[in-house]
């Protein structure tokens, strides 16, 4: 009786667990960032109407669960107080500092499985060389590392702009990879009460013609625009749009020379505060201190004629019956653009074939059109090549249509990047709006030339002070001299061997081995210089497996004199001097030895990763180094000096 309740009680354990299955939904987690406007409800209609507009089109058996990031307080203040520690020159924004290690710590984990990244984060790390300091700080190594490539077909990415989906694909091994979906599209603009039409041109203002005394007298204050410059995303947007309207495209990722100006024209940044001053105020310290939802309800409740914001505002200014709004271009219809992309999280432990399919219904070209209806959002849509789907939207939306076909994108990872050994844009949206703050508060502080100077290149010199003798650089010089007198006195000896090279006591030891040995010798001391020219990962692997090789171009021919002294004295070379003892056939074993170590070496130096690194910004100076694990191959070069050494001994 006790074994038929207990069967029974298991039938019905498993039938309810069956149901259960049946009836509920797997729950999909995607990452999104905050608004910069109307936070409060936000999240809560976003889950409803995306997961009602899933549900009523039959497209997901999952429930849609969006939410935002939360950043531990703690962020950030590690970073910053490492600069501080190192009395480094520049300082670094907390808050971006702790907001990306946020996005970042749930990438590494898995409790998001599908994340909306901007392209700021998309790009964080889109540099040549690695920036040592952050990646300790951040705990990673690369950003790629935690995304997962996405495959999909044409039919379901050709209503993507084929540009914004080409910065979706990042290059791995030489290879690009899809890893980001376009989600939705952001730009700035200019907004404008309908009866301020006379003043809608303003930031069209070229500085040559701003007046030398440059004040805002008889300037009605309600006609000076109101931008959210406290936030450092925002000035650093404003500032790309003013360099590439003011001075003519520049600088440009094509041309390096036009990146000069940003780290020499200090003129360059007085123009500017002039600038912000001419359309905002007087007061600089209210400008910077101006926060985006200060700047966006003084412009609703008629303090300002004119607002400067995201393209994705319109929509709630235009609902709003209290006021009547107009929108316009920034001047020559350049902007920033937010290229905001769909990624899966490798971490997820959803199956990645299931996350694909979302993430593919959440991009396609009906759920954007959704999203733009309901929440104002910009498709990815190509708008200067007419389409279907580019024509449905422009119907709907025909003001946000006629800006979007005339935009002129300014992608700002490119901004401050004048070659590949440039800082990632994490590090330089880490310290550059903070250096332009303090240059522009204080005209006679001239930090924004340095951090640029640091940022866009290397082996510079990022700070004013002069070269101080100190007893340590003075012993320095004197090594330097040294290193360079030493390997000409080598090659001195060298000659003198080869010139007196019939002598007894220099034929015993063999001339040819012992200046091979004598060049090994100079190799060992000026491999250090060799470091200076390296620039690039195989470069940096040559170097580690160049030391291997410069050491047995010491150890083997140095051996092998030892080895002719040896039978020489012992007597047997008068029995085995043309099989043993012959120059012409040990130099020959030794050109193998030589070779053939050089090869199992360069092999044998692939189970390691070689990298070009630096320390960025926590000093004035920024310098590239070759970076791999030299504890390894010190390891593997003593194993095999052990080895040569026992061959010989026992032979």
């Amino acid at each position: 009786m006790l074994k038929i309740k207990t069967i029974i009680k298991n039938i019905i354990y498993i039938l309810i667990l069956y149901l259960n299955k049946i009836s509920a939904k797997d729950i999909i987690n995607i990452l999104i960032s905050q608004p910069d406007i109307g936070e409060n409800q936000f999240l809560e209609n976003y889950n409803i109407l995306i997961n009602q507009y899933l549900s009523n089109n039959g497209l997901l058996d999952f429930q849609i669960n969006f939410s935002y990031c939360n950043p531990d307080s703690n962020d950030g203040i590690s970073l910053k107080n490492l600069y501080k520690s190192k009395n480094s020159p520049f300082v670094v924004d907390e808050d971006y500092a702790r907001q990306f290690n946020c996005t970042l710590r749930e990438l590494k984990s898995s409790n998001f499985d599908l994340m909306v990244v901007d392209d700021r984060f998309f790009y964080s790390d889109n540099s040549y060389v690695d920036n040592t300091i952050l990646q300790s700080q951040f705990s990673y190594k690369k950003i790629t590392d935690y995304f997962y490539g996405i495959k999909v077909s044409h039919e379901d990415s050709n209503h993507h702009d084929k540009y914004i989906f080409e910065d979706g694909q990042l290059v791995v091994d030489n290879e690009k990879i899809l890893y980001g979906l376009p989600y939705e599209l952001d730009f700035d603009v200019l907004y404008y009460h309908i009866n301020a039409t006379s003043v809608k041109d303003v930031l069209s203002l070229k500085v040559k013609d701003i007046p030398s005394d440059n004040n805002n007298n008889g300037v009605n204050p309600r006609e000076l625009v109101s931008i959210g410059l406290m936030d450092n995303d925002e000035i650093l947007s404003f500032f790309s749009e003013f360099l590439r309207y003011q001075y003519d495209n520049h600088p440009n990722e094509k041309d390096p020379m036009s990146y000069n100006f940003l780290s020499e024209d200090k003129s360059l940044y007085d123009s500017f505060r002039n600038y912000l001053k001419r359309c905002m105020g007087e007061n600089i310290d209210q400008t910077l201190s101006t926060t985006i939802e200060k700047a966006y309800t003084s412009f609703v409740y008629g303090e300002k004629l004119l607002f400067k914001g995201k393209a994705s505002y319109f929509k709630n200014l235009k609902e709003n019956l209290n006021i009547a709004v107009q929108i316009n271009a920034l001047p020559e219809n350049k902007s920033v653009i937010t290229e905001k992309f769909l990624i899966i999280n490798g971490k997820s432990s959803k199956p990645k074939d299931v996350l694909t399919r979302i993430a593919i219904q959440l991009t396609s070209r009906e759920m954007q059109q959704y999203r733009a209806q309901q929440f104002g959002s910009i498709p990815t849509f190509d708008f200067k090549n007419p389409s279907q789907d580019s024509n449905a939207y422009a119907q709907a939306n025909p003001e946000m249509a006629e800006l979007l076909q005339t935009l002129n994108p300014i992608r700002i990872r490119n901004i401050f990047k004048r070659r590949e050994y440039s800082a990632s844009f994490l590090e330089s949206r880490l310290v550059i709006p903070m250096a332009l703050k303090q240059t522009l508060v204080d005209p006679s502080n001239t930090i924004v030339l340095k951090t640029i100077t640091n940022t866009i290149d290397t082996w510079n010199r990022a700070y004013d002070k002069k070269i101080e003798f100190t007893p340590i650089m003075i012993i320095f010089f004197i090594l330097n001299i040294v290193t360079i007198i030493v390997p000409i006195f080598l090659f001195i000896v060298i000659y003198k061997v080869y010139r007196n090279r019939k002598h007894p006591y220099i034929k015993a030891m063999s001339p040819k081995l012992t200046n091979l040995t004598i060049l090994g010798i100079i190799s060992r001391i000026l491999y250090p210089y060799f470091f200076g020219f390296i620039n690039t990962r195989f470069l940096c692997r040559i170097s580690a497996v160049f030391n291997f090789f410069v050491n047995n171009l010491v150890y083997i021919p140095l051996f092998a004199i030892i080895f002719r002294i040896y039978y020489i004295f012992t007597n047997v070379s008068k029995f085995s001097y043309g099989i043993k003892l012959n120059d012409r056939k040990l130099i020959t074993y030794i050109i193998i030895a030589l070779t053939a170590s050089f090869c199992f070496y360069y092999g044998l130096s692939y189970l390691d990763d070689f990298n070009i690194a630096t320390t960025g910004s926590l000093y004035p100076d920024r310098l590239m180094t070759c970076l791999y694990s030299f504890d390894k191959h010190l390891l593997f070069s003593n194993i095999y000096t052990l080895l040569l050494v026992s061959f010989y001994y026992y032979n």
